[in-house]
């Protein structure tokens, strides 16, 4: 799939319906209405959507950047979700998106990407592997509906202090 099709556009209120969207047919933890709302509203958060060339949302992702547990000077990013729609899984798509998000963290001097996922969800793991994730612990029963372990990954994207 040629990325020059789609381009990255901050979440608006209007689009978080297609979101919840991609989310359920992803089968992501859900959040809310509100949850997005709110998170919006946070400095520290990142909201990116995939659009296509009609403007339809492809794609999303949900994080944040937080301080640092070994440095004062830099950063670490959670990333909460991402999905892809079920169509464009596969095609690059989830490249896209997550490579943007990992070079703005890169620009607010981030040095660690976190993230959780469901310990069943071996496309997953594997996409995050391919970027240079890394398991970094189990959460025991850290999912539910239905309960399962999350696997805590980890990316170091700032290697100078790290």
């Amino acid at each position: 799939m040629n990325s020059s099709q789609f381009t990255i556009q901050p979440i608006r209120s209007e689009d978080i319906g297609d979101v919840i969207a991609i989310a359920e047919e992803c089968g992501l933890s859900p959040w809310s209405l509100n949850d997005y709302l709110e998170e919006s509203k946070r400095n520290d958060a990142t909201l990116l959507r995939l659009q296509d060339k009609s403007a339809a949302t492809i794609g999303f992702l949900v994080g944040r950047r937080v301080m640092s547990a070994s440095s004062e000077t830099h950063f670490d990013a959670e990333i909460y979700n991402i999905g892809v729609r079920l169509p464009y899984q596969r095609s690059g798509c989830g490249t896209i998106i997550l490579e943007e998000f990992l070079k703005r963290c890169e620009s607010e001097m981030v040095e660690t990407v976190w993230l959780d996922v469901r310990i069943s969800n071996k496309g997953a793991v594997s996409f995050y592997k391919r970027f240079g994730f890394k398991k970094f612990t189990v959460r025991k029963s850290f999912y539910t509906d239905p309960p399962e372990d999350g696997i805590v990954m980890k990316l170091t994207i700032n290697k100078q202090n790290s």
